[in-house]
């Protein structure tokens, strides 16, 4: 449909991709061209979503349509696929699991907007490990009453059966993400046309439950698919739940119970006397997973008591020192979010708290990836009424100020005001504090500040917020920082971090200020 390039932007030093199309060319496909790209201009622009490229300008010529977008570094999977061959399953799970994050988002718009062409080709995989989709040419917003989409477009292999005939909705990408799946687990090339297997025939060393998942996936009829991504998503974070072994396990305790319970009153005692002792070995078995070092066994602890905060805040504690990447905190952040009913109903500000600072300050990207991630916990932190509630408000409207807009630069100086002094008020109180954690507590903020700083000042000085004001701020972050004394090992990391960064920081600030003064004399914009 459109050729794209990589363009250099000259005066800020920095990519785009560029996407071109001809108005005229095709011939009887030119209008059904010329409006995908235009629909795909109108919905991109409206999304927020740091896997999500945005459009930042759009150019109009006579015989020429450019669209100039976010470039995504990195590889795209089919690519990976056709030079390293089958992906192994665990690492298709964290992709798959990533794609159902952003088709959730998608999907939750009013109206759902559809994606319509997944597939490996459209999925890139940048350096950090983070999955992005690129090329919405033909996604559409979802409209119930229609009997069918106006333009039948996609790929086919990867395209569900009502994609050709018929309305197409969320079960839709559902499909497509399946066939994609299969496609990179077994190599099979679902264009080709080849009959479907399930992906143990391709490949037996591949699980019962990821089979089970993309056979589910992959229904004909949309009705036996998964109805929406959340729950494709829990399948994937737990595949052997899906497997027959685990219901004929859940179908013997069923019956166990209901023999218990048919013994009647002559047997009350002997029931309760079993209830006691599965709630005892409960309580072992979660004691247990929780003192461990291995994540997966507090995963399990999860499960077993979901209210239960131990198993959160013990695995967040063994992420600060370091054991996480972007994908593991992920995970964890999926696993609160699902159980967040239950874990709200046991007073679970703290754990909300805990996380949201443990992904703003360890997630590898640029800040505004950082607060997108974390947006979610500080929301729920924030609902909760617990010590660190103002904390948690703070934090949220740092989010907030950081994803909510699609340009940074649309913010006010009084917008930058108002956020320098809930920075200023956020230090005094955990200055105030004499907790376990109150040494964690600052030098998270103080990075984060930082980093706020460090990441805002290029639009602070073209607004002529007071540079003797950041300056000092960050200064005094530094030399904070500096003064806590710890032999917590997550605290001395951080500490190292704001050290490396400090010249840098400082130097970036200066540049930028002095940039900033001479375009406002000379009447520029920076």
């Amino acid at each position: 449909m459109s050729r794209v390039y990589l363009a250099n932007d000259m005066r800020l030093n920095r990519n785009w991709a560029v996407k071109e199309v001809k108005k005229k060319g095709n011939g009887i496909k030119d209008e059904i061209v010329i409006n995908s790209l235009m629909a795909e201009a109108n919905l991109v622009k409206s999304l927020d979503h740091p896997a999500l490229p945005r459009i930042v300008d759009i150019i109009d010529r006579e015989e020429t349509i450019y669209i100039v977008m976010d470039f995504i570094e990195g590889e795209s999977l089919d690519k990976i696929l056709t030079e390293k061959g089958p992906i192994p399953e665990e690492e298709v799970i964290n992709w798959a699991i990533q794609v159902c994050d952003v088709l959730e988002y998608l999907h939750s718009r009013n109206p759902p907007i559809i994606y319509r062409d997944l597939k490996p080709a459209n999925l890139m995989l940048k350096p950090n490990g983070v999955i992005c989709i690129i090329d919405f040419g033909i996604a559409r917003e979802y409209k119930e009453m229609n009997a069918s989409d106006t333009n039948i477009l996609g790929t086919r292999g990867y395209a569900p059966p009502e994609q050709y005939s018929g309305q197409t909705d969320e079960r839709s990408d559902i499909y497509a993400l399946g066939m994609t799946m299969h496609h990179l687990l077994t190599g099979i090339d679902p264009r080709k046309g080849q009959p479907y297997v399930p992906v143990r025939e391709a490949d037996p060393g591949l699980s019962e439950g990821i089979e089970a998942i993309i056979n589910k996936c992959t229904e004909p009829a949309a009705e036996n698919r998964y109805r929406n991504c959340l729950e494709l998503k829990q399948d994937l974070e737990n595949p052997y739940h899906v497997t027959n072994k685990w219901r004929q396990s859940l179908k013997k305790k069923l019956i166990c119970f209901i023999l218990v319970l048919s013994l009647g009153a002559g047997t009350l005692a002997l029931g309760i006397i079993l209830g006691i002792k599965g709630f005892l070995m409960n309580e072992q078995d979660y004691d247990l997973k929780v003192k461990g070092n291995d994540p997966e066994s507090f995963y399990q602890a999860m499960e077993i008591y979901p209210e239960r905060k131990e198993a959160y805040l013990s695995l967040a504690e063994l992420y600060r020192d370091g054991a996480s990447d972007n994908n593991a905190l992920m995970r964890l952040r999926n696993a609160v979010l699902t159980n967040a009913p239950e874990i709200t109903s046991s007073g679970g500000g703290e754990v909300f708290y805990d996380m949201g600072k443990l992904i703003f300050s360890e997630y590898e990207g640029n800040l505004k990836n950082r607060a997108y991630a974390a947006k979610a916990m500080f929301e729920k932190a924030a609902e909760e009424d617990f010590k660190y509630k103002d904390m948690a408000e703070t934090y949220l409207k740092i989010c907030s100020f950081l994803t909510e807009q699609s340009n940074t630069s649309e913010h006010s100086k009084a917008d930058y005001r108002e956020i320098l002094d809930s920075l200023k008020k956020c230090m005094d109180t955990v200055e105030k504090e004499d907790t376990k954690e109150s040494n964690y507590d600052r030098i998270t903020l103080y990075y984060v500040i930082s980093l706020i700083i460090n990441d805002q000042s290029v639009y602070m000085a073209g607004l002529g917020v007071d540079k003797g004001e950041v300056a000092g701020l960050l200064d005094m972050v530094y030399h904070r920082a500096e003064s806590i004394t710890s032999s917590l090992t997550y605290v001395n990391r951080l500490q190292e971090k704001m050290s490396r960064d400090r010249q840098d920081f400082t130097e970036t600030l200066n540049r930028r200020y002095g940039a900033g003064e001479k375009k406002r004399r000379a009447g520029g914009i920076l």
